[in-house]
């Protein structure tokens, strides 16, 4: 696999497998044991057993991260204590139990043991991935999306969940049961595809950079199981995307005649199940749109008291927030800009745009980009996720790609 270390490659076949799943606890007891959390902060003592100038390029970024971050956390808790914030009712708290401290809150803390897996990934698949990795990432993805669409066809048998596997639980919320959200089409009642991650949104968020990753690949079946199950997720965030990517894919394509019978058939097949495709539409987008579910309705409370709050904070909160993770929004959006002011908001911003503008114009390339196009514009529209893995892995690719396209040697 290319210059990167045989310890690193044969460690990374296994890490690779278990990064899509957040439904499975190792230790039930604790939050933040799943399989993939563990293999991140095992692969993080890797770094010390590796000799060249590589660990020492991992060794800084971890420690510019790190001042980084805690500097932007000092500064806002100073604002805090110094010029005061307004009381934190009515906020989505990660916390919903202390509503009385104001700085310093051990949300602060524990949201951040959530980040640094991702972060120890990023920097791993920054230095040391190559495309041989795709083996074992395209492994673990169809396993993931094969469990799902065994869940759903458990369902259409037997009207039930068969989920065996999943034990992780939030407070009162049992994930087997908050993942489990039947769907009526018509008379057509089917199990949106959820698989070990916490529910079918997440599952869609999880899914679709490896779906656009594998796009023009050679493994065609497998990307077809992997599209399968996200459109039988019924989420909302998954048509979106598959409707910017087939904007995309119009305007490069180079074969406009097969592009054109494509379009052609696809409106036919529309109007041929006009009246299921558009309860399928109603449900899954149209409701959220004009807010005429719970989920539109709650999302857009939660977006709205959230800028209300911001507004009303001091100068250096608005530039440095409230202190990372204290309040999770039902967006990405506003959760990091009232978490770590404006200042977080556009760091988190450039280190998803640097790629996507920086990389090569190549077929692999724009892959990339748009995966992480997709995976940026979820999170901040509808998914306030920082902790899943396969954002940041996505990012250690993109950054790798970058080092490569400068010819610059890694080890």
């Amino acid at each position: 696999m290319g210059n990167t270390p045989k310890l690193v490659n044969n460690y990374f076949r296994i890490f690779l497998i278990f990064i899509p799943i957040t439904s499975v606890l190792l230790i039930p007891s604790i939050q933040g044991t799943t399989p993939g959390f563990i293999l991140a902060f095992i692969s993080a003592l890797l770094v010390f057993l590796i000799r060249g100038n590589v660990r020492s390029q991992i060794v800084i970024d971890w420690v510019k991260i790190s001042y980084f971050f805690i500097l932007i956390t000092l500064v806002s808790q100073v604002g805090i204590v110094f010029f005061g914030i307004p009381d934190l009712l009515g906020l989505s708290l990660t916390d919903p139990f202390d509503w009385a401290t104001k700085a310093f809150r051990l949300s602060i803390f524990t949201q951040t043991l959530y980040l640094v897996p991702g972060l120890i990934l990023f920097t791993l698949a920054k230095y040391f991935y190559n495309e041989k990795w795709d083996k074992y990432t395209r492994i673990g993805i169809l396993i993931f999306c094969l469990y799902g669409l065994y869940e759903f066809v458990y369902y259409l048998i037997f009207k039930t969940n068969g989920d065996f596997i999943s034990n992780r639980n939030f407070g009162e919320h049992n994930t087997v049961l908050l993942g489990m959200q039947p769907m009526t089409i018509g008379s057509f009642t089917f199990l949106r595809v959820n698989s070990l991650a916490l529910e079918p949104s997440m599952f869609a968020f999880t899914v679709i950079p490896f779906w656009i990753y594998f796009q023009g690949t050679k493994h065609k079946f497998a990307t077809f199981l992997i599209g399968l199950a996200l459109f039988l997720s019924a989420s909302t965030t998954f048509f979106v995307v598959l409707a910017l990517y087939g904007i995309y894919k119009i305007f490069n394509n180079k074969n406009k005649f097969l592009l054109l019978m494509a379009i052609l058939l696809g409106v036919l097949g529309a109007l041929i199940f006009w009246d299921q495709l558009y309860g399928f539409i109603e449900k899954t987008i149209l409701s959220k749109i004009y807010l005429s579910n719970e989920s539109g309705t709650q999302r857009f409370g939660n977006f709205e008291s959230t800028l209300s709050y911001f507004s009303h904070l001091n100068f250096l909160n608005l530039f440095f927030g409230i202190g990372f993770g204290v309040i999770r929004s039902t967006d990405f959006f506003s959760t990091i800009l009232l978490n770590m002011g404006i200042v977080g908001l556009l760091t988190f911003t450039f280190i998803f745009m640097y790629p996507i503008f920086k990389l090569k114009n190549n077929e692999r390339n724009n892959r990339i980009k748009f995966a992480l196009f997709a995976i940026f514009i979820t999170m901040m529209i509808s998914v306030p996720e920082f902790s899943f893995l396969s954002i940041w892995f996505f990012l250690g690719i993109a950054y790798n790609q970058i080092i490569r396209d400068k010819k610059e040697p890694l080890l």
